[in-house]
């Protein structure tokens, strides 16, 4: 499980740093980046309540959609086959 939590974290991370960069190409990367380790510092020592199951989904929901407008922003130059 901790396995898959950091590579779910980790590939968010990496996508969200190229949309976030090509969507704002000034600031858009330090931006994300500070926001990034800003909830990570702060959920890690936050308790585990509902509360904090609830900043996080919308945090999480918040990073998809600035991950999926990049993505859209960039589906003509992302090669959606799989070549054998």
């Amino acid at each position: 499980i901790f396995l898959l939590g950091y590579l779910m974290m980790s590939a968010f991370f990496s996508v969200g740093i190229k949309a976030a960069s090509y969507l704002f190409p000034e600031y858009g990367k330090k931006i994300y980046f500070v926001y990034a380790a800003t909830m990570f510092l702060f959920f890690s020592f936050f308790a585990q309540t509902a509360h904090a199951m609830g900043i996080m989904s919308v945090a999480g929901i918040l990073l998809l959609i600035c991950n999926m407008f990049g993505i859209f922003k960039l589906r003509h130059h992302i090669k959606f086959t799989l070549d054998e």
